[in-house]
């Protein structure tokens, strides 16, 4: 019954991590199917491994139509894919990294891509996860802003990203409201300044080359990084794009920084990093707890369909059957059954099929994969997912040896039972020559007492009608008595009843029968009195009298 409990409570367990599994899958896979920018996995060869569905809005390719194919196929220009692969490589991961892609219809697109090298266990490259940020309107923006001739302050100043513009010295120019906010620095007091003597970190983090970069033409985007600014306590994450700043006469003048607040997606990409570790490791725990109960157990456990094909088997049915995992899958239980059994578990397999449960055990005769027989107690539910069957689990335990005793005991009965038959006809035999035992004992104790009376007596008689002396006459009075003894059934009576008396103690009883005192026996057996004594106890004790009051002589002259 315990067992049943812990079973019922392991399965409400199960039912109940598999409930939460399917609510964090569907939670996700909304997520990935809605999400605006592209998610892809790609192998190291390129081949798209997975894409979101948001890639049909960008390129106007289905997410089933681009998995499988090769991602160099989608390049404008081949060589940027060579160029990518060589900053992974080195970096393990890139963020915002630019390239132009083409569309079904043939258009250009600009896109940011957050990119990451997986490995496996054995730290080879495996794979490439990331994300794709069509930024072909910014882009256009951009090199719109880079052409145009009027600088529109209005815009600049509500803008829902930071801008900065550094001249050619690196000095600020422009710190608009959303840089005042975030870092809580007025553009008044940092205008004029050098942007790496105010803030030196932007060297450690690299931002100093992005920036020089830009000078020389070239739109750069930095990582995500974080900033902390003393005077004001203001702290957080920021991305950048640095975009060279040109004049009329498309003259590099200076630099345009687009810095993008990127703190709460942090936090929230940590918090769900976090979320997800958790979560992984309590599913780790629970996979290795329930694995653990499934695989250690010292029954055999298995899961099979309705069709009786295995789905699973632990350790113990592996090692029993003569199996390896990876073959047991897909073999029919029904191969291993004796015929009998087979139409047993049929039965049992369509009761679960239709919903009868039947709680009770059954037991089954069974083939190893050498054949050698195995006796199986059998206890089986039906596995249901979203109250439809899915698959029947089992236990079953090994009770060959039961089985083997059962009919051992069952062969000894039998013979028994013949051999009690035999004893029983041997016993009636006995019991006839007994019989015939006694009568002819009967018979031969009457001839004696015959003979004694004929043969003996008549001399005896005459020996006492001589002069005899006092010995004699005693000697001739026990002779006569034992005589009688003899004839008289007192002797056959006391010894079949009390077999373990002695001859000394018989001669004994015999004289205390006559009303001897034990110094008239002494003198007669020519013993001490204390030897006859001893004699007496012995007889009280072996005739049961030795601590009751009862009278020796009265009880002797009882038979």
């Amino acid at each position: 019954m315990e067992q049943m409990h812990s079973t019922a409570k392991t399965e409400e367990q199960i039912l109940g991590l598999e409930e939460s599994l399917r609510q964090s899958e569907k939670k996700y896979r909304l997520l990935f199917e809605n999400i605006r920018d592209i998610y892809y996995e790609i192998s190291i060869n390129g081949k798209i491994l997975e894409i979101s569905p948001s890639v049909a809005h960008y390129i106007d390719y289905s997410r089933e139509e681009l998995i499988g194919k090769n991602i160099l196929d989608y390049y404008a220009d081949p060589a940027q894919r060579e160029s990518f692969l060589n900053d992974i490589s080195q970096h393990g991961a890139v963020l915002n990294y630019e390239i132009i892609f083409k569309s079904r219809k043939g258009e250009i697109h600009t896109a940011s891509i957050n990119s990451r090298l997986m490995f496996d266990e054995i730290n080879q490259p495996l794979k490439i996860i990331g994300t794709v940020r069509d930024v072909t309107a910014k882009k256009k923006a951009e090199i719109a802003l880079q052409e145009s001739k009027l600088f529109i302050q209005q815009i600049i100043a509500n803008a829902a990203e930071g801008i900065i513009v550094y001249d050619r010295d690196l000095k600020y120019v422009v710190w608009n409201a959303f840089m005042e906010n975030l870092t809580g620095i007025p553009a008044e007091s940092i205008i004029g300044t050098s942007a790496l003597e105010r803030f030196p970190h932007l060297r450690e983090q690299g931002i100093d080359q992005l920036l020089h970069k830009a000078l020389n033409g070239k739109t750069c985007y930095s990582d995500d990084f974080p900033f902390s600014v003393y005077s004001t306590g203001r702290h957080g994450w920021i991305s950048g794009l640095y975009t060279p700043l040109r004049n009329t006469a498309n003259e590099i003048i200076g630099v345009i920084g687009m810095i993008r607040d990127v703190t709460e997606s942090h936090r929230i990409t940590e918090e769900l990093e976090q979320m997800v570790r958790e979560r992984t490791y309590e599913l780790e725990k629970s996979e290795k707890k329930y694995r653990s109960l499934f695989e250690d157990a010292l029954d055999i456990v298995y899961i099979i369909d309705c069709n009786g094909n295995f789905l699973a088997v632990n350790r113990t049915g592996l090692a029993t059957y003569g199996f390896a995992a990876e073959e047991i899958t897909g073999i029919n239980i029904f191969q291993y059954l004796d015929p009998n059994s087979a139409r047993i578990v049929r039965e049992r397999i369509d009761n679960l099929v239709q919903g009868v449960h039947e709680g009770n055990t059954y037991e089954v005769l069974t083939y190893t994969r050498t054949g050698v027989p195995l006796w199986l107690e059998i206890r089986a539910r039906a596995i249901l997912e979203e109250g439809r069957f899915a698959a029947i689990q089992g236990m079953a335990r090994d009770v060959t040896k039961r089985k083997q005793m059962e009919d051992a005991l069952k062969a000894r009965e039998r013979e028994l039972e013949e051999k009690s038959c035999h004893l029983e006809e041997a016993n009636a035999a006995l019991k006839v020559l007994l019989k015939h035992r006694d009568e002819d004992r009967i018979t031969f104790e009457k001839s004696i007492a015959a003979n004694m009376q004929k043969l003996v007596s008549p001399y005896l008689a005459s020996l006492k009608a001589t002069s005899l002396n006092k010995t004699q006459a005693h000697t001739l009075e026990i002779i006569e008595t034992n005589i009688n003894d003899i004839i008289s059934p007192f002797l056959h009576s006391i010894t079949s009843k009390y077999p373990g008396l002695t001859p000394q103690e018989i001669k004994i009883i015999s004289l205390i029968k006559e009303g001897k005192t034990t110094k008239e026996i002494a003198g007669f057996l020519r013993l001490s009195v204390r030897t006859v004594d001893a004699h007496r106890n012995r007889i009280r004790r072996k005739i049961g009298l030795r601590n009751t009051t009862a009278n020796l002589q009265s009880f002797i002259n009882s038979f």
